[in-house]
C-alpha cells in the first residue's frame, strides 16, 4: 500500500527506526517482535487491526479508522512537512529491524544501519540489473527483507515506481499482472516459480516482456530454469543474500560473466565474501556491510562473528574459478516459500495445545 511507502520514508528523514511486519503474523508472534525495542507508533491496514487492538496504543490505521486508532490521513500534520531542517543521519545510524527465524531460541531482530541503502543500490544495478527503460516488479510481500528492499525501497532509490499487487499469490494472476503491466524486469523465491511451472497449463497464451528474472530466498532448482527459458523464453538467475548481510552473492544481470548451472554465482561486486569451515562468511568491513547486531542479545551477536567474518551459518564450496555451490544450513532452519522459518516457534505454539505434550516440527520436501 502507498500508505507503507509514505510511512517508511517519513520514518527515516525523522531519524527513526522502521520495523516491517508480515500480515500472516497473529497476536502473539507480533508481541514477540515490538517488545524488544517497544515502538512509538504503529501503522496498519485496517483489516490487521484486532490482532494488535490489544497490545498497544498509540496505532495509525488506514484506509479508515478503528474504535482506538486514528486514521492515517488524520495522522498527517501538513504544517511539519513545511520544516526547513530534518534530522541529520549518517550510514551508521540505525534505521531498521526484522526479525528472521533460526532453529532455537525465539526470533533474531536484526538491527541494521542505513548502508542498507548503498547494498540496495549495489544489487539492483549488479544483480538485478535494473537499466533505464525497465518496468521492474517483485511480488514478494514487503513484511520480509527482500520484499521490502528490493520491492519498495530499491524502485524508489532508482526512480522507478512502486508496483503494488494487493492479492493473495496465484500462478494465472502473477502472470496476466506481469502481462497487463508490460513488466520487463521480474523477481520473485523460488516456491513461486515452481508453483507457475506446476499450475499453468498454457504457458504460451501469455505475452510477457519479462527479459531478466532473478530468484532468491531458497536454492532454485535447474528445472525451474530450463521449464521458463523453454515456455517463456527468460532465464531465472540465482541469487544469495541474508536479512542481515543483504544480497552478496549471485548470477548478476549487471555484468558479463559465465553462468555455471546450480552454482550461486560469484561474490557481489564490492563485497568480500569467502568460506570459513564450510561456512559462507563476509567482511564486515565491506562498505556496503548494514548488520549492526541482534537487539538485545550481545552474545548472539558475537558468536556470529570470527573477527572481521559474519558467518552466515549457510554451508558453500567454492571451485577453482571463484565460483559458489550451495552445500546447506548449519542448522535445521525450514524454508517456507522463501522464507525461514523456525521449528521452535512453531513447536512452542502447538503445545499450547490441552491436547499436545511435546511436539516436533520437521520440514519435508
Amino acid at each position: 500500500k502507498i500508505e507503507q511507502v509514505v510511512y517508511l520514508v517519513s520514518s527515516w528523514m525523522l531519524g527513526a527506526i522502521f520495523e516491517p511486519l508480515f500480515t500472516a503474523f497473529g497476536p502473539s508472534a507480533i508481541e514477540m517482535r515490538i517488545k524488544d525495542k517497544k515502538p512509538k507508533v504503529i501503522l496498519v491496514q485496517e483489516d490487521q487491526y484486532d490482532k494488535i487492538k490489544d497490545l498497544f496504543d498509540n496505532i495509525i490505521t488506514f484506509p479508515g479508522r478503528k474504535e482506538k486508532s486514528v486514521s492515517f490521513d488524520e495522522a498527517i500534520s501538513y504544517d511539519k512537512l513545511k520544516r526547513e531542517e530534518w534530522e541529520k543521519i549518517s550510514y551508521n545510524d540505525p534505521s531498521g529491524l526484522q526479525y528472521t527465524s533460526g532453529t532455537t531460541g525465539r526470533p533474531k531482530g536484526a538491527l541494521q544501519n542505513f548502508r542498507t541503502l548503498y547494498s540496495l543500490y549495489v544489487y539492483m544495478k549488479y544483480g538485478i540489473g535494473i537499466r533505464d527503460d525497465d518496468v521492474f516488479w517483485t511480488p514478494a510481500s514487503p513484511g520480509w527483507a527482500y520484499g521490502l528492499g528490493v520491492g519498495i525501497i530499491s524502485p524508489i532509490i532508482f526512480g522507478k515506481p512502486v508496483i503494488f499487487f494487493d492479492k493473495l499469490f496465484s500462478p494465472e494472476d502473477t502472470l496476466k499482472f506481469a502481462e497487463d503491466f508490460k513488466i520487463t524486469n521480474f523477481a520473485f523465491v523460488p516456491t513461486a516459480y515452481r508453483m507457475i511451472m506446476g499450475k499453468v497449463r498454457e504457458p504460451k497464451k501469455y505475452n510477457l516482456r519479462i527479459t531478466r528474472a532473478s530468484s532468491a530466498g531458497e536454492p532454485l532448482n535447474p528445472e525451474v530454469i530450463r521449464w521458463f527459458k523453454e515456455n517463456f523464453g527468460f532465464t531465472i538467475k540465482d541469487h544469495y543474500g541474508q536479512t542481515e548481510t543483504g544480497m552478496i552473492v549471485y548470477n548478476g544481470w549487471g555484468y558479463e560473466a559465465d553462468i555455471k548451472p546450480g552454482s550461486m554465482g560469484l561474490p557481489a561486486p564490492g563485497y568480500e565474501v569467502t568460506v570459513i569451515d564450510g561456512v559462507i562468511a563476509v567482511n564486515k568491513n565491506t562498505e556496503g556491510f548494514y548488520f549492526l547486531g541482534y537487539i538485545n542479545d550481545e552474545e548472539r551477536t558475537k558468536r556470529a562473528y570470527r573477527g572481521d567474518w559474519y558467518l552466515t551459518g549457510d554451508m558453500a564450496e567454492v571451485d577453482k574459478d571463484g565460483y559458489f555451490w550451495f552445500v546447506g544450513r548449519e542448522d535445521e532452519v525450514i524454508k517456507v516459500s522463501g522464507y525461514r522459518v523456525s521449528p521452535f516457534e512453531i513447536e512452542s505454539v502447538l503445545i499450547q495445545h490441552p491436547a499436545v505434550m511435546e511436539a516436533a516440527v520437521l520440514g519435508v520436501d
